[in-house]
């Protein structure tokens, strides 16, 4: 039945997890932490491993935003490069509003990433740079997010 093929795919996946998470944590992993095909996998399920990746993967943009599809916080484990790269923060703030925490200083200040933020995370307006903060189309917009939820 449907149920104990689950039970059986769901079994796989956490024993698969269990040995990646091993991997990980073995000082035999530095040849695995930066074996890209491996860790793209595996942050497609546990985004929270990114710092484990090899600095190079931490600086792939691709890396990066897979890791931040299934852990909204891993942007924090990315290079300073990645964090401060408009294009990749702004796929970043698309995925989850909550990225433009973990944003360069300049790109938090960036309206378009802001708003970009906003759309799917309302209270990313505290991370914004003070100015956007206090500008009218912006705070508006948040606004108008906020109001929306409450409906």
């Amino acid at each position: 039945d449907q149920g104990s093929e689950f039970r059986d795919a769901q079994k796989v996946y956490f024993g698969l997890f269990e040995e990646l998470h091993h991997s990980l944590n073995t000082a035999a992993s530095i040849e695995v932490r930066s074996d890209r095909e491996a860790m793209l996998a595996a942050m497609k399920a546990a985004g929270q491993a990114l710092y484990r990746c090899s600095l190079e993967l931490r600086n792939d943009p691709e890396v990066v935003l897979a890791a931040l599809a299934s852990f909204p916080l891993s942007l924090a484990f990315a290079s300073p490069a990645i964090r401060a790269d408009r294009e990749t923060i702004l796929q970043a703030v698309k995925i989850n509003g909550r990225a433009l925490k973990s944003a360069s200083h300049e790109l938090r200040g960036d309206k378009e990433i802001v708003l970009a933020a906003l759309e799917s995370y309302v209270w990313a307006l505290t991370w914004a740079s003070d100015a956007l903060q206090g500008d009218r189309e912006v705070v508006l917009f948040a606004l108008k997010k906020q109001t929306a939820l409450v409906v």
